[in-house]
């Protein structure tokens, strides 16, 4: 087990101790909030792993294989009139404006 794990519960009983007066409360917002804020901290980063799948940041491929995205290739030709490729479906060239149909 982690020690910080254990942190927030070794504080604690120290801030039961302290509340001897005024004094007591003061030092228990300095134990206890950063311990407060480390845990909000903590808990945010989590969610936010979750909801967004840690994009923030990259991270090393860990085994796994990662889907192949294929490009989309368009079927071309070659353009009789100028040699450009154009698109298969083309009716006209967008080089030479000649008509191809």
């Amino acid at each position: 087990m982690r020690l910080e794990r254990l942190l927030p519960w070794v504080l604690m009983p120290n801030i039961a101790m302290a509340g001897g007066g005024g004094g007591g409360i003061v030092l228990g917002l300095i134990i206890f909030l950063p311990i407060l804020v480390w845990g909000f901290i903590r808990l945010w980063k989590f969610w936010f792993q979750m909801i967004f799948g840690g994009q923030g940041r990259a991270q090393p491929h860990q085994g796994g294989s990662y889907p192949i995205v294929q490009p989309m290739v368009q079927a071309t030709k070659d353009c009789p009139y100028c040699a450009e490729p154009i698109l298969v479906k083309a009716r006209k060239c967008k080089h030479c404006g000649s008509d191809l149909s």
